[in-house]
């Protein structure tokens, strides 16, 4: 189990500071990211040094602000981060298909931006003239809108959870976790991914849903898996969910970005009848379109 979250992170004038480089004898030099009120060098839980507010009373914010800024001091000083693997997720659920491994890269630069949503922080890094969005989670609850709202930019976007970071390991541990820990990095947009996932959807057919009695049948299959009054048909439960050709289902799915699996509508896009399954499929179908 790990160690409640507290501040590790002040402001000394102008800079970022980690709570190993401050001094009990510097006193009222360090400021709270998030309102200015002066901190403290402090005991925080089990006797780990922490700063705390001179006033004895945190602010709501200075936790949250604390590590994204010592996120962002990370970065900018390029220390390496590494990044899932890319891949694409279809809406149907179908297995996904790599684009690229995970890789670590160092940033040319960093920064913490509020702007672009008030409720969840987000770190643009830079690297060679691209962008890519860092939203940081250290709450214990965070909202589908929230991430919405920073997909609809149409920026490759990390999501970093420190919801369950321990504060109280020394800084290049700290460092080793957060940047370049295994289970609390992952995507919730990627261009490429999104890119090849339209590429699909372009190459898919429409075929529609129908309720016969208590089954839900996809009307002309085009591998003809089943026939009901010399018209095919495919058991969409057992057939088409476990159909490699079996893309989205429903227009309305497809313009919500497909972070959703559980749709409602009434058709499905289907690569079946052009054979299209993989990206060496895809390839060769554009090149013959």
């Amino acid at each position: 189990m790990t160690e409640p979250l507290f501040q590790i992170y002040a402001k000394e004038n102008d800079r970022i500071i980690h709570i190993s480089e401050a001094s009990a004898d510097r006193r009222f030099r360090y400021t709270c990211p998030a309102c200015g009120e002066s901190l403290i060098v402090d005991k925080g839980p089990n006797g780990i040094p922490c700063f705390s507010h001179r006033s004895g009373k945190p602010c709501e914010n200075g936790i949250r602000h604390s590590l994204c800024l010592g996120t962002t001091v990370m970065l900018s000083l390029h220390k390496p981060m590494t990044l899932p693997p890319v891949t694409i997720n279809f809406p149907s659920g179908r297995e996904p298909i790599l684009l690229s491994p995970g890789r670590t890269i160092e940033f040319d630069c960093a920064q913490l931006d509020t702007s672009i949503n008030d409720n969840l922080p987000v770190i643009i890094a830079r690297k060679d003239r691209k962008e890519l969005y860092v939203a940081v989670i250290t709450q214990p609850l965070f909202y589908l809108e929230d991430i919405e709202k920073i997909i609809d930019s149409g920026v490759s976007t990390i999501v970093l959870d420190l919801r369950e970071i321990d504060c109280s390991l020394p800084q290049d541990q700290l460092e080793e976790r957060i940047l370049r820990g295994k289970n609390n990095q992952f995507w919730i947009f990627n261009t490429l991914s999104d890119y090849y996932l339209k590429e699909f959807i372009a190459a898919s057919e429409r075929y529609r849903i129908v309720r016969w009695g208590d089954y839900l049948h996809t009307e002309y299959c085009p591998l003809s898996l089943h026939t009901r009054n010399n018209h095919p048909y495919a058991d969409f439960l057992e057939d088409c969910r476990r159909c490699r050709y079996f893309i989205s289902q429903s227009s309305e799915s497809v313009q919500r970005k497909y972070i959703h699996s559980d749709f409602t509508g009434e058709y499905i896009y289907c690569t079946g009848k052009r054979q299209i399954s993989t990206l060496r499929d895809l390839e060769k179908y554009k090149i013959t379109e």
